[in-house]
């Protein structure tokens, strides 16, 4: 497995945990209690989750039990510069 450090923004993350875990965007909204449309602008980066508590629903409902620190890091960038620069996220490893 290869451990290098990949570079994400929270879309690109909530795009990649809801792709491996084999869901399309109603699945997910229906497994995490997240709207469809909300799920569809935060993949597109249009908007960040109103709430820490909301992405980490995302993420379980996809079955990713990542480092939490981590996963707010993501968020925190996303609600503070929307479209902003990607933040590194060493929770999505490439295999």
């Amino acid at each position: 497995m290869n451990t290098h450090t990949l570079t994400w923004t929270l879309a690109d993350a909530v795009v990649k945990m809801r792709t491996e875990a084999g869901m399309d965007q109603s699945q997910l909204a229906d497994a995490s209690g997240v709207s469809r449309s909300s799920i569809s602008n935060y993949e597109r980066g249009e908007s960040a989750p109103p709430n820490f508590a909301t992405i980490r629903r995302i993420a379980r409902a996809c079955g990713f039990e990542h480092d939490d620190d981590e996963l707010h890091q993501l968020w925190t960038l996303a609600r503070s510069r929307p479209g902003g620069p990607p933040l590194i996220a060493r929770y999505l490893q490439a295999a």
